[in-house]
């Protein structure tokens, strides 16, 4: 039987190559840890101490009755050290978490009281072991709804709480207290009462470092709107020094969002409603001294819902300021960034592609080098957990998105980062029982950078790592999103997911009544790590098309890449992927005081495996995998590779299992372990500089090529072939062996 092809029509227009952006630094998940649950996405506070110990507060469910608050701390490795629950025997939620200087964690929010005071303020002290050392609670006159917001310290012993509290009549003011820090005892309370003599509500505090502590928030005038007023009051008294309240023009609701205190001043970010252009972000700095404003800045975008809810100021002082505007029926995240003086540097955009908004973006900064760090949520699968880095200058460097177990709504809604660069994010994964579980994930940054060779070996065109755009599927048809990467121009086709190199085999006849066979072959990474995601660097020019009936959709501009890096695949271990003259090249990175012993490979699939001399070799239906003796070395500080005083080995572990016999060592430098796969395949013939583009359709047999035609008009054109193939090679097979009459594969035309 014939098959005949027809790749129609292929559009020869101006295709152009790709090349990436050069990229400094790369994320990489370390882990994920949950903790159950709320009933939805919710503030989920976080601090890091100096010790990259992370805590999260919030409320859970310990029973089915009521909520309690929830303190659960991590250290860096994502162990649990200890989780707390505070119950005062109904209702509870955290509002905010804070460190002081001695390690100790304070948690704010709100408690229900007894029936008579309705809820009630709540602090709530833990020393660095979990130990409760003071809980301080407060009822305001009109024995409603009191809610701590916010908490800054003195650095002399004392705390400062600011939220609401209801007064005699209903109605809420602001409220801040101070309390002793080593005893919890009440110092004093203060209160603000809007224009309107109604719901007035502080939700931001902030202590300068010269002694100044300012508040903001929304207080209700006479017209019955909500403005923004900012306080600065005593710290020794709680008197008000002096208040300032802004309308936006259209007399409407205005918000506070936050707070930075900065030497002897005060900035303020939120949302100002105003005439022509709706909400908009406003970021104002008053004199801490006598609260003249210093300047206002105003941003727009689109005459839409612009909302400020984040700031941060860096090392060389200038403010960094982010949130929330409404592009059409989708929510953006619009980052600025404003020199000390007020002038706007730059706007950072990017689209969430949610039509809603559930969590606040929230920013970070790194104290050494400027970074800022994004979080909230983004629309990849359903809702995703997001965070992202922008450099001083305001490029995006690099996103990471996390899809929680439900495939469903998660969001990130807080986010802390330490002077290495470490980011933690707090938010909420949606669960299994339609609830939400605290979700808390570690990411660490790696700096792109390629393994010192002790000789430099040009790439092998055959084994480019072509990046999966959706053209790798499975035997049903179905698109493998697990895999990355694979190779298209060399047999065995190799198919690559960030913790397994998998290799795909085939060996069909012409007869019809004899079965065909196809094998995978599995090398998985051993208790690797599952997050470990892959990034590809030096693109080649032009592009791969595969143009197939059995793919969902047919796909275009598939890029080839030299090299492919998977940061700490293990802890502390980085795996590199590149290729020589006679194959696929491999280095695992093992950075100072990492540990080599965690790697392991377990081989599945193969009809056998065995070391031969110095080799590995791995035998499949109709090819032998080989790779050669491991050449392990190190690198010195400046960057030279280090021959060590004897060879490097493999071993054999287990059935199928090997990992490496390393020499002695310096464990204080780098270590690399380079494997060569030595099955001797001839280098394909190197791409010219002027390919546009290339359209590939070829598989396990033969295909042959028959005839093209153009067609002047519109530089479309056809070509037609013929192929043996009983499908193409972006079929990642189904694991181990497998038979069956693969239909055509007898035919020979």
């Amino acid at each position: 039987m014939k098959k005949l092809i027809l790749l129609i029509p292929l559009i020869l227009v101006s295709f152009s190559a790709k090349p990436q952006a050069p990229t400094s630094v790369i994320p990489n998940i370390d882990w994920v840890k949950y903790f159950s649950e709320r009933s939805q996405i919710s503030n989920v506070p976080s601090a890091i101490d100096a010790n990259s110990n992370v805590y999260i507060t919030g409320y859970t469910y310990p029973t089915s009755a009521n909520s309690d608050i929830t303190t659960v701390k991590y250290d860096a490795l994502g162990n649990v050290a200890w989780v707390k629950h505070y119950d005062n025997g109904g209702n509870d939620d955290a509002n905010s978490i804070s460190i002081d200087a001695s390690g100790s964690i304070y948690v704010v929010g709100v408690s229900d009281g007894i029936a008579t005071t309705g809820k009630d303020l709540v602090v709530i002290k833990y020393d660095a072991n979990g130990n409760q050392l003071w809980v301080a609670r407060y009822n305001g006159t009109g024995n409603g709804t009191d809610i701590a917001n916010a908490i800054a310290f003195d650095g002399t012993a004392n705390v400062f709480v600011t939220g609401k509290t209801t007064v005699a009549g209903g109605t809420t003011n602001y409220v801040t207290l101070k309390f002793n820090a080593t005893t919890g005892a009440q110092q004093w309370v203060s209160f603000f009462n809007g224009t309107g003599n109604n719901n007035d509500e502080s939700i931001a505090i902030g202590f300068s470092s010269t002694g100044r502590l300012f508040i903001t928030g929304t207080s209700r005038n006479v017209s019955g709107n909500d403005d923004i007023t900012t306080i600065r009051l005593n710290p020794s008294t709680g008197a008000q020094m002096w208040t300032k309240t802004i309308n936006g023009s259209a007399n409407n609701n205005d918000r506070a969002y936050s707070l930075l205190s900065d030497a002897n001043d005060v900035v303020m970010v939120g949302s100002l409603k105003n005439t022509t252009t709706n909400d908009d972000y406003i970021t104002l700095k008053y004199n801490g001294n006598n609260g003249n404003t210093l300047w206002q800045k105003n941003y727009d975008s689109g005459n839409s819902l612009n909302v400020a809810t984040s700031i941060v100021i860096d090392a060389t002082n200038n403010y960094a300021i982010t949130g929330v505007s409404l592009n059409g029926s989708i929510y953006e995240y619009h980052t600025i960034m404003y020199s000390n003086s007020g002038t706007q540097q730059w706007t950072n955009i990017l689209s969430t592609g949610l039509p809603y908004s559930n969590a606040n973006p929230q920013i970070a900064v790194d104290p050494i080098a400027n970074h800022f760090y994004v979080c909230g949520q983004k629309n990849t699968n359903v809702s995703d957990i997001l965070v992202y880095q922008i450099t001083p200058t305001g490029n995006k460097t690099w996103e990471q998105t996390f899809n929680g177990a439900m495939n469903n709504q998660d969001a990130a809604v807080d986010l802390v980062v330490n002077s290495q660069g470490v980011i933690y994010i707090a938010g909420a994964s949606l669960n299994s029982n339609a609830k939400f579980d605290y979700t808390t994930i570690r990411i660490s940054q790696t700096p792109v950078y390629f393994p010192v060779e002790q000789v430099t070996e040009k790439p092998n065109n055959a084994y480019l790592f072509y990046e999966n755009k959706g053209q790798i599927i499975n035997a049903n048809g179905v698109v493998e999103t697990e895999v990355t990467h694979a190779t298209m121009d060399a047999y065995p086709t190799m198919f690559f997911k960030p913790t397994q190199i998998s290799y795909g085999l085939y060996n069909f006849d012409t007869l019809s009544t004899t079965a065909d066979t196809t094998q995978r072959i599995d090398i998985n990474l051993f208790e690797s790590n599952k997050l470990a995601r892959a990034y590809s660097f030096e693109p080649t020019h032009g592009f791969v098309n595969v143009f197939d009936a059995k793919l969902p959709n047919n796909v275009i501009d598939i890029q080839g890449y030299n090299r492919t890096l998977i940061p700490n695949v293990y802890s502390g271990i980085d795996l590199h992927y590149y290729s020589n003259q006679n194959g696929v090249k491999i280095y695992y990175v093992i950075k100072p005081n990492a540990n080599p012993n965690l790697i392991k490979w377990v081989i599945s699939g193969a009809n056998s495996t065995a070391l031969v001399g110095s080799n590995l070799e791995i035998q499949g239906i109709n090819h032998k995998i080989v790779y050669d003796q491991p050449n392990i070395y190190q690198v010195s500080m400046l960057g030279t590779p280090i021959a060590l005083s004897t060879a490097g080995a493999w071993q054999n572990v287990g059935v199928n299992t090997y990992n490496f016999k390393i020499p002695t060592y310096n464990p204080a430098l780098p270590l690399v372990i380079e494997l060569d796969y030595g099955n001797s395949i001839t280098a394909s013939i190197a791409a010219v500089g002027n390919v546009q583009h290339c359209t590939y359709y070829g598989g396990a047999k033969d295909e042959q090529f028959r005839s093209i035609k153009s067609n002047s008009s519109n530089g479309n054109y056809v070509v037609v072939g013929n192929t043996l193939s009983w499908d193409i090679g972006h079929v990642f097979p189904t694991g181990g062996t497998n038979t069956s009459n693969v239909p055509g594969t007898g035919t020979t035309n």
